[in-house]
């Protein structure tokens, strides 16, 4: 135990965490006809439908539930009650903030090292509930060192999804 401690002391003397930051889920159910709770599930809570039930404290239909998690890249869903009720996430506004896997369209998080707070996203959207403009595209710009490897080609591959989180 005191390994332990020390050890995590010695990780966060260094700017280290060796816990995880607070994220905090929002999604918005006002267009949503549904009986029962809603739930985020997602890899970070074994994909069970009904573990993790987000709470209206203040009755605006954004319901909210916050998580500790590691820094990485996390998949995740919500749900109206259980799987019959998950989202499908097929919508054109969708594919701002999905990924397929596995033939699974699943949202996607990269949290980072320090807290975070989501937008309200309404439900089976990536969106705001009302919103129809989609985020503008954003130019990004890749420079690599590639003095130490000598010539030939060098490619950039990957899903763009990993670029815009």
């Amino acid at each position: 135990m005191l390994k332990k401690l020390f050890g995590g002391a010695f990780l966060m003397a260094l700017g280290l965490s060796v816990w995880g930051q607070n994220v905090t889920f929002r999604v918005d159910m006002q267009n949503e006809n549904f009986n029962g709770p809603v739930r985020l599930t997602g890899g970070f809570a074994g994909w069970f439908d009904g573990k993790l039930e987000m709470l209206d404290l203040d009755n605006d239909n954004i319901y909210e539930i916050s998580l500790e998690l590691l820094p990485g890249r996390y998949e995740y869903k919500f749900l109206k009650g259980n799987w019959a009720g998950t989202e499908l996430l097929t919508s054109p506004s969708a594919a701002y903030c999905t990924m397929t896997t596995n033939g699974n369209t699943n949202r996607v998080l990269q949290m980072g090292a320090s807290d975070t707070i989501l937008p309200v996203v309404c439900f089976d959207s990536c969106m705001a509930c009302g919103n129809t403009t989609p985020p503008a595209d954003v130019n990004v710009t890749f420079q690599v060192d590639m003095s130490a490897l000598g010539s030939g080609s060098t490619y950039l591959t990957g899903n763009t999804l990993s670029l815009i989180h």
